[in-house]
C-alpha cells in the first residue's frame, strides 16, 4: 500500500475513534479547570443613575397617588357632612351654601350664618362650628369708599364659635371615616340648638348686638376680635338706630381705646365717625 495511503486510512481511523470534545471544560484532563476561589463573595451590581432616577420617580409617584386618594376621600366626607348638617337645618329655614360651607337663613334686617371650618389632618379632619348676623344696612354703610365694596356688603357682620360661647374655647369634632358622619352631625346640631340659635335670635336685634359690641372687654371681643373693626360695627349701630347722643359717647370711648392701644391705626375709624357725623347734621 502506498504511504500516503497508509497516512489517510491512519488518520480516519483515529478521527473515528476519538471521543467528542464536550463544549465546556471537565476535570477528567480534557482541559483544566480553573481552580477554586476561597470565600468568594459576589458583590451586587450598583444601580445605575438611570435606574435610581426611575425608583425614585416610582416612589414619588406613589406618594402622589396616595395624598390624593386621602385627598379625594376626605373631600367627599367633608361633602357628605355639609349636606347631612344641611339637612338638619333645612326646617328652621336655612339653605346650604356649598362654596361658602355655611348654612343661611334671611330675616328683616339682613341675615344669619351657621358656617363649618374644617382642619385637616394626614389621616382625618376636625370641624369646627360657628355662627354670624349681618346686618345689611351696616354692611352697606361700611362698603362706601372700600376699594371692594362688594365683598364688604356680602360679609356677615359679627359672630363667635360655638365652642367659645359655650366653653371659653374651641370645640372639635373628629371625622375618620363615614361611620362618622352621622353622630357628629347631630353633635353639632345639638350644639346650633343649644348655643348658636339662641345666640342668632339674640343679636339679631341691632340694639342688643350695640350693647355687646360698645364695650372693649373679653366679653366684647367674643364678637368681633379685631378692635378697629369693632369700634366701626358699634358707631355705625348707633347711627343706624339714630340716637345720636350715644353714638358721640361710644365714638370717644372707641378712639381713646384705639389710641391708647397703640397696636392699632384708627385713621379708618376716623373717617368713618367723621361720614356719620355729617349724615347725622342733615337728619
Amino acid at each position: 500500500m502506498p504511504w500516503n495511503e497508509q497516512i489517510r486510512r491512519i488518520s480516519v481511523s483515529e478521527c473515528l475513534s476519538r471521543r467528542p470534545r464536550p463544549r465546556f471544560a471537565r476535570g477528567d484532563g480534557d482541559l483544566s479547570l480553573p481552580k477554586p476561589v476561597r470565600s468568594a463573595t459576589l458583590a451586587a451590581k450598583p444601580p445605575v443613575s438611570g435606574e435610581s432616577r426611575i425608583n425614585k420617580g416610582c416612589l414619588s409617584v406613589l406618594r402622589n397617588a396616595r395624598v390624593f386618594i386621602i385627598m379625594a376621600s376626605m373631600k367627599k366626607l367633608t361633602q357628605m357632612l355639609l349636606q347631612q348638617v344641611g339637612w338638619q337645618v333645612e326646617h328652621l329655614g336655612f339653605k346650604i351654601i356649598p362654596a361658602s360651607q355655611s348654612f343661611q337663613r334671611e330675616f328683616p334686617d339682613g341675615a344669619q350664618s351657621l358656617h363649618l371650618a374644617f382642619i385637616r389632618h394626614k389621616s382625618d379632619f376636625d370641624v369646627t362650628a360657628d355662627i354670624a348676623i349681618r346686618f345689611n344696612a351696616l354692611q352697606e354703610a361700611l362698603s362706601e369708599g372700600s376699594p371692594k365694596p362688594s365683598e364688604v356688603r356680602d360679609a356677615f357682620s359679627f359672630g363667635a364659635e360655638l365652642g367659645n360661647i359655650c366653653e371659653g374655647r374651641q370645640k372639635r369634632w373628629t371625622v375618620t371615616s363615614e361611620a362618622d358622619i352621622p353622630p357628629v352631625s347631630r353633635q353639632i346640631l345639638q350644639t346650633f340648638m343649644d348655643v348658636g340659635l339662641p345666640y342668632l335670635e339674640r343679636f339679631s336685634d341691632k340694639q342688643t348686638a350695640l350693647n355687646a359690641l360698645s364695650g372693649d372687654n373679653k366679653e366684647a371681643w367674643l364678637h368681633m376680635p379685631l378692635h378697629n373693626h369693632r369700634a366701626n360695627l358699634a358707631i355705625g349701630l348707633a347711627y343706624l338706630l339714630g340716637n345720636k347722643e350715644e353714638f358721640q359717647r361710644i365714638a370717644a370711648h372707641k378712639l381713646e381705646f384705639l389710641i391708647a392701644r397703640k397696636d392699632t391705626n384708627p385713621q379708618k375709624f376716623i373717617d368713618f365717625k367723621e361720614k356719620l357725623e355729617n349724615r347725622f347734621q342733615n337728619y
